[in-house]
Formats: structure tokens, sequence, C-alpha cells
């Protein structure tokens, strides 16, 4: 037993240490730029799960010169033709209302019930052999200058400033 090392308790990190201190990779944010500029600063991704979630079909569709493209919904341009044509099933039309409603009114909030009473918490129980020794000694001091304070407001309110 006394040959294991001591388990770590809390994060990882020095205090005042990032957990990513290289942040996000120069890719990262080349690929966010190249999604930007592909979807017109996401215009494209805004506009295709609108089309979703209204149900209407993708058109895959044979221009006169040979070339392919697709289309949301709506009547075909004149000399193009449908190649084949596909609708949304439920599961993509919920998740892409889901999408647009997050991004264009936020995400709902997710209510909690709570019970308020006033009978006090049970105190945690704390497995003292757990903690590092420096962990110790910083929460009894914390707890002492917890008590002083408590100690100094009492004391102020038995105070007459007048």
């Amino acid at each position: 037993m006394a040959d294991e090392p001591p388990k770590q308790v809390g994060r990882p990190f020095q205090k005042g240490q990032s957990g990513n201190p290289g942040g996000r990779t120069k890719a990262h944010r080349e690929l966010a730029r190249f999604i930007r500029s592909e979807t017109n600063d996401a215009r494209t991704l805004a506009a295709t799960h609108l089309a979703i979630s209204r149900g209407l079909p993708l058109l895959r569709l044979k221009g006169s010169d040979g070339s392919h493209f697709v289309q949301w919904g709506g009547i075909p341009p004149e000399g193009v033709t449908v190649v084949d044509t596909v609708w949304p099933d439920l599961d993509d039309i919920q998740d892409s209302t889901s999408w647009c409603a997050d991004r264009g009114v936020g995400k709902t909030v997710q209510p909690l019930d709570l019970v308020i009473t006033d009978e006090p918490k049970p105190e945690a129980e704390i497995d003292w052999d757990a903690v590092p020794l420096a962990d110790r000694i910083r929460l009894l001091n914390a707890m002492k200058e917890i008590d002083a304070l408590a100690r100094v407001e009492s004391t102020d309110g038995d105070r007459d400033d007048t």
C-alpha cells in the first residue's frame, strides 16, 4: 500500500496553466476558412438545412453541357434534365429543423426541478487519505478564513453605527 503513488485529485494542470497550450491548430483554422469560403459564409449550409426542414426534395440535375449539380425543390431551369429526386425522411427533417432553430434562435433552456428546503444538507464524507497533503493544508487554511469571516460578520451585526 505504501508503494502506490498518491491518487490525483482535481485537475492535472498547474494553476494558471492551460489544458490546451497550443490552442487550435493551423489546419483547423484553414479548414474553417475553407468551409466558410465554399459555403458562402455558411449561407449555403443554412439554405440546405432550411430546405430539408421544409421537406423539399433534392433534385440531381444534368445540364445540357453535361455538368451535374443539385437543387433543393422548385422547378429546374430550362435545358436541364432531372437525373434523380431524393426526398428527406422524417429524421432528416427533424434534425435540420433542430439545426436551424439552434443557430437561428438559440438552444432551448433545459428546465431543472429544484426542491428548496430549510433542512441542512448532509456533510459529504471526505477520504482524507486520498487528498494530497498540500491540498489538505490549503483546505484547512480556507476553513480557518471562513470561520474568521463568520466571527467578524457576527460582531459587525452587534455594532451601533449611529
